[in-house]
């Protein structure tokens, strides 16, 4: 039994109702979104929008959940793996999700580890909306025995005279016997509502709330062709709960002998005051390898049933792995869709399925492409038709803004903090840019070695010289307990050494990965009337860098919806009905007719009498890209997003 989402199925798909339990007009609420190829300068946000008073309406929804006997065995397997050829305490988990995806009826999800990640005390591994649930449990029980007759008992072969895990094996089976693996918990049909933050963005009324809208957009455009000629759209099974999907098309080659797929993100986001959840659609080409022999390394593909509204069924096979391993999903589609696995992870075509690799550069990193701003047109009024039914709109929230001149005095330096993953821990990085004459500085902070929890700084320096520092000695390890105190005081101090320098700077923080060092960043808790570092004692900034002349700007990159835009050169959008003053800068390198911008918030968040929220972020907007000026002076050269 192969996992289908048929028309039949979609028909008890997730809806959206109006809080009143009137059912949507899809007439009045679809306007016609970009009703033809864009005139110059036009723009058209890529993304949809939940209308207030519209709420999402799920059906009842089972959840695997392990039983306590059942997780204890697995736990005892995986600590007796550790000293193994397979990757210290891992399960084979990643078959058991092929399997998951190719047996149990109606799955939504599945859990990145199954339900057995270390100190996971939910347990639960898979979620379905399959309504019978005597199907649903024959399902479970197929995926459970095949993979017992699969990686368990090869694990068990190779491993014969470890006495302990040939025990725990067998304790798992003999509970598979008693089918007393799995709980089954029902949870009951749900309606989901969004309320607001005191500061006026969107606030999610349940913790699935953004799962189940990403679930209910990708369930409504599965099976169905966004762009003419590309092929009806797959639905991927996601493993994660959080609010993210991703549909692909069919393989589609190119007279010069290229292949690639139409793929679609679909993203449930916030912006910070903004009073209702947005849905943006991404659409991207995935590459597929066409050579004979790719290179070697690691491995990321897809099986495509033949069948009809089939899911697309995601594997990897790592670097010097083998497709026919305990731990590959290769091995376990293949043998359900007759694939040759002596053949490897190639690509190749059945009377079931097909296999697609996606390509890869020479630094291993997967090759996409963009999709014209015709065709993101196209894709979005295709995906816009489906979703009115569920009372989602085309969402029209935004104006450009033309170029704007410099309002008021603006600042000797602009401060633009970020931090910076760098494995298990965070580099703290500041740049400092000087707008009269162009130059570019940096710093970074370290731990300081005499007194604990105190950051030390770098001399500040060119920047090519502050990012091998970071590179090559010890930052500051921003990932401990203290490590958002450290992170703030590292801005504070900063700031604090510019005012007595005599200099009132610009602060621009790039949130993407700073709000977790500070929270009062995230769009929840932003709050211009109050600037609030917790995490040193309570202090309120907002007074004492408003009296000193300090400006701030909150950036954040990869999150909101992209726009179509046809023409080159900056280009400034201002976010309309949000309680928090936000735009987005975009197309800076873009040119004539090229592809879908990924702009970069910013959220103006303490000015000074005089100045212009819109020149303000016009001029923020254009250091992010190298091509602001002051004064007619020289062009700054470096973004502050690194």
């Amino acid at each position: 039994m192969v996992n289908s989402t048929s028309p039949t199925a979609a028909r008890v798909c997730p809806q959206l109702t109006q809080e009143d339990s009137a059912a949507p007009d899809a007439h009045d609420v679809l306007p016609a979104p970009c009703a033809g190829p864009l005139a110059p300068g036009q723009i058209t946000p890529l993304g949809l929008i939940l209308p207030g008073g519209v709420t999402l309406a799920t059906p009842p929804l089972h959840v695997l959940v392990w039983q306590p006997q059942a997780a204890e065995a697995l736990g005892r397997v995986g600590v007796l793996l550790q000293n193994t050829l397979l990757r210290p305490g891992a399960l084979p988990t990643r078959s058991l999700a092929a399997l998951a995806e190719l047996h149990i009826p109606g799955l939504q999800r599945l859990d990145h580890r199954m339900g057995t990640a270390y100190g996971d005390q939910k347990a639960e591994l898979a979620w379905s909306n399959e309504p019978d649930r005597n199907r649903l449990m024959e399902g479970t029980m197929v995926m459970v025995e095949r993979w017992i007759t699969g990686s368990l008992n090869e694990i068990g072969q190779v491993y014969a005279d470890n006495t302990a895990l040939k025990r725990a094996l067998e304790d798992f089976r003999n509970l598979h016997a008693c089918g007393a693996l799995f709980a089954v918990q029902t949870l009951p049909g749900k309606v989901y509502s969004w309320g607001t933050h005191p500061n006026g963005t969107a606030r999610n009324g349940h913790p699935s709330s953004y799962p189940a809208l990403a679930d209910a957009v990708a369930g409504a455009l599965h099976g169905h062709e966004l762009l003419p000629g590309h092929g009806v759209m797959r639905r991927v099974i996601p493993r994660h709960g959080q609010g993210r999907a991703e549909l692909i098309g069919e393989p589609f080659w190119e007279a010069d002998g290229q292949a690639s797929s139409l793929a679609l993100r679909v993203r449930v986001l916030s912006l910070p005051g903004l009073s209702r959840p947005l849905i943006a659609l991404e659409a991207y080409r995935k590459c597929w390898e066409t050579a004979p022999d790719p290179q070697p390394g690691h491995v990321t593909g897809y099986v495509l049933g033949a069948e009809a509204g089939l899911s697309a069924h995601a594997f990897t096979v790592s670097a010097k792995a083998s497709p026919r391993s305990v731990n590959c999903e290769y091995r376990e589609l293949a043998r359900v869709y007759g694939l040759n696995t002596r053949a490897g992870a190639a690509k190749q075509r059945g009377a079931r399925a097909q296999v697609v690799i996606q390509q890869r550069d020479q630094g291993g990193q997967r090759v996409t492409a963009s999709v014209p701003v015709h065709d993101q047109g196209a894709v979005l009024r295709g995906a816009a038709a489906l979703l009115a039914p569920l009372g989602l709109t085309p969402w029209t929230g935004v104006r450009e803004l033309g170029a704007l001149p410099n309002a008021g005095t603006l600042p000797e330096v602009v401060l633009g903090f970020t931090a910076l993953p760098l494995g298990g821990t965070w580099g703290a990085l500041v740049f400092r840019v000087w707008t009269h004459s162009g130059d570019v500085e940096a710093r970074v902070a370290f731990d300081a070695l005499n007194t604990p929890h105190q950051p030390e700084f770098s001399p500040w320096e060119p920047l090519p010289l502050a990012l091998n520092r970071l590179a090559g000695t010890q930052p500051m390890a921003l990932n401990a307990g203290t490590g958002q105190a450290r992170f703030q005081r590292f801005v504070e101090q900063t700031v604090q050494g510019e005012l007595e320098e005599g200099r009132a700077p610009l602060v621009t923080v790039d949130s993407t990965h700073a709000v977790r060092l500070w929270p009062w960043l995230a769009d929840c808790r932003i709050n211009p009337e109050h600037i609030s570092c917790e995490q040193l004692g309570q202090r309120d900034l907002q007074v004492a860098w408003g009296r000193a002349g300090v400006r701030l700007v909150r950036l954040r990159q990869h999150n909101a919806p992209p726009l179509a835009v046809d023409g080159p050169g900056l280009r400034l959008h201002q976010v309309h009905d949000t309680t928090v003053p936000t735009y987005l800068a975009c197309g800076i390198t873009s040119s004539p007719g090229a592809h879908a911008a990924h702009p970069v918030e910013l959220s103006v968040l303490l000015t000074q009498p005089g100045d212009g929220l819109d020149q303000l972020a016009w001029f923020v907007g254009g250091l992010l890209g190298g091509s602001a000026t002051y004064g007619g002076g020289p062009i700054l050269p470096t973004p502050l997003c690194p």
